[in-house]
């Protein structure tokens, strides 16, 4: 089982007993957040070929692939994988159940107090990768000098991640 998204800095959930008294390997998953994980990204979804256009769900794809290749190293079965995640993170488990690459990862899906109505999906695509395009231009132009271009791939990842360690950088205590 992958969970994702349940307020973690809370502690709301505490898996070790759902794995103790049923025999369940729990994985417990990061990703990127913000306007470093949920900015929608034209580039990510070439690569992609479906909906996952952002790094937030990239990185959650990446989680599962990781999970089917490892967990029967920790007892768990990679035909048995089933994704709970509650708000926001039953809203990410959606766009993996609407994505053709996501859904070779997981088996099962449990939604709690979240559903796939919240999602944009009712927005076309073209109106996403316009606002991306114009906050990555409007926002991250002006940062401290970087400049993201829509246009090539490579300076566009290379400027996301300089931006995400330099906040990180700072953000820390």
């Amino acid at each position: 089982m992958a969970q994702v998204g349940d307020k973690y800095q809370q502690g709301i959930y505490d898996a070790r007993k759902l794995a103790r008294k049923q025999n369940i390997v729990v994985v417990s998953l990061n990703y990127r957040l913000g306007v470093f994980g949920w900015l929608h990204h034209p580039h990510l979804r070439d690569e992609a070929g479906d909906a996952l256009a952002n790094f937030g769900l990239r990185d959650q794809l990446q989680a599962l692939r990781w999970v089917q290749a490892n967990i029967a190293a920790f007892g768990g079965d990679p035909s048995r994988v089933t994704l709970v995640g509650e708000s926001a993170g039953a809203m990410s488990i959606c766009a993996h159940m609407a994505s053709p690459t996501s859904r070779a990862f997981f088996h099962n899906a449990v939604l709690e107090s979240g559903n796939c109505d919240g999602l944009f999906i009712w927005q076309p695509r073209k109106y996403a990768e316009d606002y991306g395009r114009r906050y990555i231009r409007g926002v991250f132009g002006r940062l401290r000098g970087c400049y993201l271009s829509m246009e090539t791939k490579n300076e566009t990842y290379k400027a996301m991640r300089a931006r995400t360690v330099a906040l990180q950088k700072t953000q820390r205590p």
